[in-house]
This record gives C-alpha cells, sequence and structure tokens, in this order.
C-alpha cells in the first residue's frame, strides 16, 4: 500500500506476483498503477490457497515459487502451522530468514558447520530496513537475513539451535566485572501496552517515559535496577536533557514531539481538551477517537505520572464522569471537605497517643488509603494544567498468573549513553545522533484485578506494588525494542525550542502559556523567567472561565516557587507567600501551593502558631493529593515541631507504606519511636503491676520499631548525624543505661523537602 513493491520487477519487468501468506492476514489485493512496464501485483492469503495458486495436485502443472522469504521467524509456530503441501513447494527453492539482532560469531561458524553448501547467504545486514541508518542498532526487524537452499536446509534451520536458542549479545555494561561501570547520561523507563493479536505497527503503544532513578521496580523487575548500577552517571549529566525533562513531564507535549518525529504509531490515539465542562464535550471526545457505546476510553491529566488521575470509562459513561471530574468543589464545599477530613484525622491520630507506635498503625492508613475512584477524582481537583487528555483504550495480550488472565503493563528500562563526536565535558544539548541506548530488560506490571472481572480501572491501569508483577518472554521484548526504533534518541535529543511550541499551540492559548512557562522556567534564569511570567499574567483576563483560573493558579505559585528557588535554603524570598496565596485565590484546590505555603511556616516560622498554620496547611495538600511523598515528610516534621511525636511517628509510618525509600520518613520514625520509648522508660512503684507491665511493653516496641529504622538510614546514608546515633545507642542499651540527649527545639528542620515541581 505504500508502494515498497512497486519496482520489485525492476530486473526485467517480467510478472510478477507478491504472496504474503500467514495465519489472520489482513486481506490485500492490489496491483500497482502501470508505468513503463507491467507492475508487480501484492496479496496476502492463507495457507490453503497455495493448493490453487501453485496448481497443485496429481494433473496440475506444478509451478513452484523463485523465492521465499520468513520473516523474522519462530521455529517451533511455523514448525506447527505451516503444512506439508506449502513446504514440498521450496524444494530447492532459495529460503530467506530475517532475523531483528545480529547473530555473534559462534551462530555463523555453527550456520556454515550445519547447512554446508546449502548456506547460500551468510547472516548479512539490511540496507531497506527501518534503522539501515543507524550504527550497529542492538534491534531492528528485519535488519539482518541469511538464506539457504531447498526444504531440507529450512528443517535444518527449524529443528536446530540456530534461531531459537540465539540472543543478543548483552549490552556493554553487563559485560564487565563486579564493580566496574560505564558511563552513562540517563537510565530511565518506558510503560507499553503491547499487543501480539494487533496489526504489527499497532502492537506497541508508548503511555509514559520515566526516570530510572525514582521509578520502582518491583517484582520481576528488581534484576533491572542491579544492572543499572553498572551505569555510572556522571554528577549534572542531567543537564543536558532539559529539553526531555520539560517534554517527559507532559503527556501532550511527549505525545507531539513523537509525532513530530514519526512515531504517530507508537502512542495511543488522543485528543486534547480544555478543563472545562460543556453539556456536548463527551460526544466531541468520542467521535474524534472513532468510539462508541462499550469501547473503553482513558482519562488522563497531562502533568502527572504513575498513574495519578487516569480514569476508565466506556464512551456511555463518558458524559457522567466529565460531569464529576471537570466540576471540583465550590468554596463552601470545600471548606467542609477540609472540615470533616481534619476531625477525622485528628480522631485517628489522637488515639495514637495512648498506644504505640505499631500497634494502631493501621488507623492512620485509612488517611493515606482512600478508594481508588477517590483518589484519583482528588488529583484531578488539584491539577495545575488547564487541559486533559482522552485516549482510545489499547490493550495488551493476556498475562496468566496463578489461572487468571490480565491486562498488563510493559515496563522496559534502558540506558543512554553518549556516542559520536560530542564531547562529554560540555553541558551542550545533545542531538539524537549523539545517543546509543542499552536495552535493560523488562517485566509485566499486573493491574489489580484479572481481566474477565469487567473492563474499569482496577483491570487496566497497573498496580505492581500491590498486584503483583510477571516475566516477559524474550522474543517479545525484543519485538518491543526493534518497533520503538530510535523513539528514545529522538526524544530525548528533541531540540525543543520556544517559537516551536507557540507556533504549535497558538489556537490554544491557555496550554501554549503553560508549557512555554514551564519551558523558560527550565531553559531560563529565574529572574528571566519570573519576568516572562509577569507579562503572561497581565496577558489573560482574571474573569470567571475555569481554564483561565486553573491557569492563572499556575502562573502565580511557578512565580512563588521560582523566587523561593532562586532565594535558596532556607530563604523563601518575600514574595512568595503573596503569590501561592493569590494561586489559591484563583484555584481554591491548589494542592502544590498549600503544600509550599505549609513547608514555609515551617521552615521560617517561630512560634508555635506559624507551626500549626504550617501543619494545617499541610494536612489540607494531602486531603487533596494523597500521593504526594515530601507531604508526608513535611507533615510529620511539623508534628515534631509541635512535640506531638506519636503523631509524627504515624504520618512518617503511612508515607513509608506507600514510598518505601523514603529517607527522611525512617529518621522520623526514629525519632519518633525514641520519644515513645522515653515516655515509656522509667517505672513507676505507684502505678499497678498491669500497667507497668504495659508500660514495659510499649517501651520494648517502640525500641525494636526505633532501632530498624535508624539501621536501615545507617545501612544506606553515609552520615546520619550525631543524635540519631545516640538515640539507636540508648534503644540498643537498658533503660536505666541510657545517656542524656539534648533535644533540639526544631527537631527534624533540616529533614523539610523543598519541592517546587516546576
Amino acid at each position: 500500500e505504500d508502494g515498497f513493491f512497486s519496482d520489485a520487477n525492476w530486473v526485467d519487468n517480467a510478472p510478477t506476483r507478491l504472496v504474503f501468506m500467514g495465519e489472520s492476514l489482513r486481506q490485500l489485493r492490489f496491483d500497482y498503477p502501470a508505468m513503463d512496464r507491467k507492475p508487480p501485483s501484492v496479496r496476502t492469503e492463507d495457507y490453503s490457497f497455495a493448493r490453487w495458486m501453485f496448481r497443485l495436485g496429481p494433473k496440475a502443472q506444478e509451478v513452484r515459487p523463485d523465492l521465499a522469504i520468513c520473516f523474522m521467524s519462530n521455529p517451533q509456530r511455523l514448525l506447527s502451522t505451516v503444512p506439508d503441501y506449502v513446504r514440498t513447494l521450496l524444494n530447492k527453492v532459495p529460503i530467506v530468514f530475517t532475523t531483528r539482532f545480529e547473530s555473534s560469531e559462534n551462530m555463523r561458524m555453527n550456520m556454515r558447520r550445519k547447512l554446508g553448501k546449502d548456506l547460500v547467504l551468510h547472516h548479512t545486514r539490511s540496507l531497506f530496513s527501518a534503522l539501515a541508518h543507524a550504527e550497529r542498532p542492538e534491534f531492528d526487524d528485519n535488519g539482518w537475513f541469511f538464506a539457504v537452499r531447498g526444504t531440507g536446509a529450512m528443517d535444518k534451520v527449524l529443528n536446530s539451535s540456530l534461531l531459537s536458542a540465539y540472543q543478543p549479545a548483552p549490552a556493554a555494561a553487563m559485560r564487565l566485572d563486579d564493580g566496574e561501570t560505564v558511563d552513562a547520561l540517563f537510565w530511565g523507563i518506558l510503560d507499553i501496552k503491547y499487543d501480539t493479536a494487533a496489526p504489527v505497527q499497532d502492537r506497541v503503544k508508548i503511555l509514559e517515559t520515566g526516570d530510572g532513578q525514582t521509578s520502582k521496580f518491583s517484582g520481576d523487575g528488581q534484576p533491572i535496577r542491579l544492572k543499572a548500577q553498572k551505569y555510572r552517571i556522571p554528577e549534572r549529566a542531567d543537564e543536558r536533557f532539559r529539553a526531555y525533562r520539560v517534554i517527559s513531564a507532559d503527556k501532550k507535549l511527549t505525545h507531539d514531539v513523537l509525532e513530530q518525529a514519526g512515531y504517530l504509531h507508537l502512542i495511543p490515539r488522543q485528543v486534547c481538551k480544555p478543563r472545562k465542562y460543556r453539556p456536548e464535550l463527551a460526544a466531541e471526545i468520542a467521535k474524534e477517537l472513532e468510539i462508541a457505546g462499550d469501547d473503553l476510553v482513558i482519562l488522563k491529566l497531562c502533568n502527572r505520572s504513575r498513574g495519578a488521575g487516569v480514569m476508565v470509562t466506556p464512551v456511555r459513561g463518558l458524559q457522567k464522569m466529565l460531569e464529576v471530574l471537570l466540576h471540583p468543589p465550590r468554596r463552601e464545599e470545600l471548606k467542609e471537605f477540609f472540615s470533616k477530613n481534619m476531625k477525622g484525622l485528628d480522631k485517628w491520630l489522637g488515639s495514637l497517643e495512648r498506644g504505640s507506635g505499631s500497634s494502631n498503625y493501621n488507623l492512620l492508613r485509612r488517611f493515606a488509603s482512600l478508594s481508588e475512584y477517590d483518589q484519583q477524582m482528588r488529583h484531578w481537583w488539584s491539577n495545575e494544567s488547564p487541559v486533559f487528555l482522552a485516549e482510545r483504550c489499547c490493550p495488551s495480550l493476556m498475562t496468566v498468573q496463578e489461572g487468571q488472565e490480565y491486562d498488563a503493563t510493559l515496563r522496559i528500562a534502558f540506558a543512554l549513553r553518549q556516542q559520536g563526536s560530542a564531547s562529554a565535558q560540555t553541558s551542550a544539548p545533545l542531538s539524537p545522533q549523539d545517543l546509543a541506548i542499552d536495552w535493560l530488560g523488562g517485566y509485566w506490571k499486573l493491574p489489580l484485578k484479572a481481566a474477565d472481572g469487567g473492563a474499569d480501572r482496577e483491570s487496566i491501569v497497573s498496580a505492581a506494588s500491590s498486584a503483583g508483577t510477571a516475566p516477559v518472554a524474550f522474543e517479545h521484548l525484543h519485538e518491543v525494542y526493534a518497533a520503538i526504533g530510535e523513539a528514545v534518541q529522538d526524544l530525548f535529543g528533541a531540540q525543543l525550542t520556544l517559537e516551536w511550541m507557540q507556533e504549535r499551540y497558538k489556537s490554544e492559548r491557555e496550554l501554549s502559556a503553560f508549557l512555554t512557562t514551564r519551558f523558560r522556567l527550565s531553559e531560563y534564569s529565574d529572574a528571566q523567567a519570573r519576568q516572562a511570567i509577569n507579562e503572561t499574567i497581565d496577558s489573560f483576563d482574571p474573569g470567571d472561565d475555569v481554564c483561565t483560573q486553573v491557569l492563572l493558579s499556575f502562573l502565580y505559585r511557578a512565580r512563588g516557587a521560582s523566587e523561593a528557588r532562586s532565594a535558596g535554603s532556607p530563604n523563601w524570598g518575600p514574595e512568595s507567600t503573596s503569590d501561592f496565596q493569590a494561586s489559591l485565590q484563583r484555584m481554591p484546590t491548589n494542592a502544590l501551593s498549600m503544600y509550599l505555603l505549609g513547608t514555609r511556616l515551617l521552615q521560617e516560622g517561630k512560634t508555635q502558631e506559624d507551626w500549626k498554620d504550617g501543619v494545617e496547611y499541610l494536612c489540607k495538600a494531602l486531603f487533596l493529593d494523597p500521593d504526594f511523598r515530601p507531604g508526608y515528610v513535611n507533615l510529620a516534621i511539623g508534628y515534631l515541631h509541635l512535640l506531638e511525636h506519636a503523631r509524627a511517628l504515624s504520618v512518617a509510618q503511612a508515607g513509608l507504606a506507600r514510598f518505601k525509600d523514603t529517607m527522611q520518613a525512617r529518621k522520623i520514625i526514629g525519632v519518633g519511636c525514641y520519644m515513645g520509648a522515653h515516655a515509656n522508660r522509667q517505672a513507676d512503684p505507684w502505678r499497678p503491676s498491669a500497667e507497668q507491665a504495659e508500660r514495659r511493653k510499649r517501651f520494648r516496641e517502640f525500641c525494636t520499631l526505633g532501632c530498624e529504622a535508624i539501621e536501615e538510614v545507617r545501612a544506606k546514608s553515609k552520615k546520619m548525624g550525631d543524635m540519631l546515633e545516640k538515640m539507636l545507642a540508648n534503644m540498643q542499651g537498658a533503660p536505666e543505661e541510657w545517656e542524656p540527649l539534648d533535644i533540639p527545639e526544631r527537631l527534624g528542620s533540616g529533614w523539610l523537602i523543598r519541592l517546587y515541581r516546576l
């Protein structure tokens, strides 16, 4: 259809017929338009058609093909599906086998030994594959081929290990001895839907990109993190990917950059709409995505990752869901929402002060364990992007675990290295030609529910940390690698410019302002970015338009965060507080503005009232965004400031349940347990014996939990501080042998996390 075979008979212009044979092929009957010669014809058929096409039978004249090609064959599948009468056609016919990776020297020697004179062409690089221009790619569909003569040689290939046992050579880093490393610029992940039942160009759909250092690798993904340790990423290497940081943080921008680079087939069909409800919006989305009825649509927030804000609905339920998502609570409703949640949180945390840190731990987890629907809805309320995305639902091939089928998500990991003439010593941006990729492996991330449980979020969106993982077949990984081609290099090496963004989004004013502001905050100085933000704010009429209000909330918050960033910790700059407050005036559900206000009050506040106000802001931020690591850490530190150690301990435990690698949370748990143990350490002869026994029990529980937390900090931190060392020594000793320890008034202030999300 694309004309690739229009000159297949260019040597002699002889009549030529190309027949693609296989199972479940899309029907194709195609004759190229005649020019100055007879063009070839192309068609697809199943294997049974071979009897008629080649006139097989006792009285028919036998017509054999001139050439046969097996495209990237799975030997077992070919042996089981190709009928004997087709194979008899190929006697003495040249048969080409294509592969998607280069053969090793050992494989080439085995070919020569087993095939002898029937090997008519050694393993050779194709000049016509998708990545023929690339310098030694690791994977490339039909990128290499070899040829044999006749059915006997074909059987030797299919029945031997020449194809099935071959695996591509490991990446350079995997060939190193223990302790040795290879320099890399970045290592990251792609989350993908992969379906072998789909047409070839629709099998791989990239959902999201991410940083490997902040991604989770549970279960079958753990070996990937071990492989990644072979790569040494120099300090400040990520400065060469500033444009990628902007691109990858926004799904709309990722989609558009990949589309511009020619990879539209690798991304789900998508539409982008303003976050403003209209009665006709659902019908518009369904029409543009060409879906209806029970077809599934995926709703996403542009600037959130790890599945945050992803909602799944059939088209018939789309309008109702949009009504809910695009109508955040009004001010009075929000006031009631915060009041109800604060009372509930106070009740749960208050009950902890009457028990140990471990036995009542699950009470607080209710605070951080909302239903999936409620949690995703709050992400929509608090999000700063003025637009959202709707995508067609793309399934994966079914992954079977314990007898049940799951529509899982494939996560693959990669490392990017520098190649070519670009200097490693400069901070200049890199082009795609400067980048080489090493694939580190992959695994399936399972959703919470099996596919037979109905099509909803819990059966489609992966939740590996709670639902589990599964291994992925090598042949599937290799097909995905080859299908992706150079998309990763094109994404990381994209030369993003302000002019391109302004031209691309000139008809979408709020989206243009949002993306160009984020670009300036990444590429320009803070002072230059703030000047541009001032001009952008002045260019918008602060009326009642929902999208404009959302955008202005982001702009004010970004201006305040930029000032705080340039002031440097522990300073915040004179105007940041008023900017955060102005942000909340435009969008009262902006969780980031609440988080920043609360963090500033903890860091710069001088009184208990300041710290109480900071704690209240941080609580509200977590009510709106319970999937925010810094919120848990800073709220727990706020309770330390207020000397409410049991509450600090419990908030830190809730955060650690979500984010297992949070060292600040472990430090707070150690401090909270120390204070709890200290309160139960002294024996009181006037108390009843049963009460004294309970105090001793709580003392031991606090010491055990506190020692575990601090020892974990020591194992993963080069320096954890004298105070934690002394706390650990006391909790490891007998209660009567504790050494006096001076506790600072603003305990934990050095552990506060200032995250600007610019």
